[in-house]
């Protein structure tokens, strides 16, 4: 197998049979599959030692492969918490994410401070409902609840 080279030396391709090309090169005893990881990461000067080399570029895959993972799950967890409702099982249901909870409390106090009965509250579906303390408080117990087990299994 032959590797290309730019003038720099650095590894920009490979080819299998040295007559093909008019590009620089150096025939190096490699296969396939390791000419691809050293494509734009290594000169030909590091490739006396194609096993330290190697085993840089593993580490190297292996940290982007956590990274993607972190990602993956940080995405799917803000979704989760995007997604928390309460259903009031009559048809109502209530987003009880994290930013509705400052919401949800002053609700409850105002209604408790100004002895009203009930305040009328805009549901997920965006149609609004009286809703009572009691039923607000079981929404923010359920919200909280929710977002526990979210964040529990957050990189479980």
């Amino acid at each position: 197998m032959i590797l290309l080279t730019n003038e720099n030396d650095n590894i920009i391709g490979f080819q299998l049979a040295p007559e093909t090309t008019n590009a620089r090169h150096v025939v190096f005893d490699i296969n396939v599959s390791v000419a691809r990881k050293i494509i734009g990461r290594s000169s030909v000067s590091e490739l006396n030692d194609i096993e330290s080399l190697m085993a840089r570029i593993e580490s190297e895959d292996v940290a982007k492969q956590k990274e993607s993972a972190r990602i993956e799950a940080k995405t799917a967890r803000d979704s989760a918490l995007q997604s928390m409702v309460y259903d009031f099982g009559d048809g109502r249901v209530m987003q009880t994410r994290p930013q509705d909870e400052v919401n949800i409390i002053a609700a409850i106090e105002l209604i408790e401070s100004e002895g009203l009965g009930t305040v009328g509250w805009i549901m997920a579906d965006n149609t609004k409902h009286a809703v009572t303390a009691d039923e607000l408080r079981a929404a923010l117990r359920s919200g909280r609840l929710q977002g526990l087990a979210i964040w529990d299994g957050y990189g479980a």
